[in-house]
């Protein structure tokens, strides 16, 4: 079991930053589209908590994949019959994923500020709309 890549293959820790993440994102769109159907109260809080909570360790993830993509060199795309304008294409496919991947946290993060509602970040403590302003929630 490798944990770096290789010019061959992807390593351990990519291949788990890569399905950490698919299953946080999975587990914030379940709640973000159900979370509506968990009866009022604690449940239905319960559930908000865990789609921010997952959101927001999306976005640390993504932080953490593009350093950890810094410093380890993913493996050179494999050639294709369809020639380079396929390996452009899919370069721009992933920027998009990324951006995407960041986008959607942040853009859920404004909403809950502009809504005045605090941010649950984790066991942690809460981060507070007082400390924003609107204008720094819409930025």
């Amino acid at each position: 079991m490798q944990l770096w890549n290789s010019p061959q293959n992807y390593g351990v820790i990519p291949r788990l930053l890569h399905w950490f993440t698919v299953a946080l994102v999975i587990l914030a769109w379940v709640l973000g589209t159900f979370g509506d159907e968990l009866s009022r109260g604690s449940a239905r809080s319960a559930g908000l908590f865990l789609h921010i909570s997952a959101g927001l360790a999306v976005l640390a993830l993504l932080v953490f994949r593009l350093v950890w993509r810094g410093i380890d060199r993913p493996p050179p795309p494999e050639t294709t019959r369809f020639g380079n304008w396929l390996e452009c294409l899919g370069k721009l496919t992933h920027v998009m994923l990324y951006a995407l991947l960041a986008a959607t946290p942040v853009v859920g993060v404004a909403l809950q500020f502009a809504r005045g509602d605090a941010l649950p970040w984790f066991p942690i403590d809460q981060v507070r709309q007082s400390k924003f302003t609107a204008a720094t929630a819409m930025i």
